[in-house]
């Protein structure tokens, strides 16, 4: 198990479970991309970032890709070598989440219409809901969520995952006039997956080749994340205008990234 639970929960029935700790997992966090590596198992979820025009000039199609509150990424697994299946589970959760299922042509899960995440559908993939990740139940809604990925003995397989936010109380952000729902915002991730982990990939290749210390190097990815993670597009007037966080020394990744602002 991946430590990114904030509480480690407990296993239901005599399952046993063991959670890798630093130097049992392979981690890469580069600028637009985080990848967890464990032999067979990859896991990369992808933050992107386009140099955009103005939200009243640009197309829809446009505008979904660079203005989505989401966030792209794969589970993938090499079972080539192995005779046996394979299951891989994937999950969020905490007490009082209050997780629900996703009635669509997705596979994944809303909490409150503000938070969730999703995969594709595929015959390979199965959710599972309940009070805790580990626990059997057909409910529909719950405080842990887990996908569930089967591999199939001799076969390789990666499946497209994402993370989605939607601001259900706040009209004003410009997000809300593009996409319809949390589950519209997923679905259009998941569509685009390709495309947001190619754009990853390009600047994190730029990134690597810098000539900055490693360190350095880390800290100006987590500044950017942090930096990108505070940034809202909200209708001020008849203008959309860029709503960004003071005095964290990134005002001019703004100009750059965002040049109408």
């Amino acid at each position: 198990m991946l430590p990114l639970f904030s509480q480690v929960p407990s296993p239901v029935g005599s399952e046993p479970f063991e959670t890798l700790t630093p130097g049992r997992y392979g981690r890469t966090f580069a600028l637009a991309s985080d990848r967890w590596l464990i032999g067979p198992l990859v896991f990369k979820l992808c933050t992107p970032w386009w140099v955009t025009t103005s939200p009243d000039s640009c197309d829809r199609e446009t505008a979904r890709l660079h203005f989505a509150p989401s966030i792209g990424g794969f589970v993938e697994y090499d079972n080539t070598h192995s005779e046996e299946p394979v299951e891989v589970i994937v999950g969020m959760g905490a007490p009082g989440a209050g997780f629900e299922v996703i009635a669509k042509d997705i596979v994944g899960f809303v909490a409150s219409g503000r938070v969730g995440f999703a995969t594709a559908l595929s015959t390979d993939v199965r959710s599972r809901i309940g009070g805790s990740p580990f626990a059997e139940g057909a409910t529909r809604s719950g405080d842990y969520a887990t996908l569930i990925f089967k591999i199939p003995a001799a076969t390789k397989r990666v499946f497209p995952f994402a993370i989605g936010f939607y601001a259900v109380h706040d009209p004003i952000q410009f997000h809300r006039s593009i996409f319809d729902s949390l589950e519209d915002v997923l679905s259009s991730a998941l569509a685009s997956s390709s495309e947001a982990i190619r754009r990853a990939d390009e600047l994190d290749v730029a990134w690597f080749a810098s000539p900055d210390l490693r360190e350095e190097k880390a800290s100006r990815a987590l500044a950017v994340r942090g930096h990108l993670a505070a940034l809202c597009v909200v209708r001020v007037g008849s203008e959309w205008t860029l709503k960004r966080s003071e005095g964290d020394g990134l005002e001019s990744f703004d100009a750059e990234v965002f040049p109408w602002a």
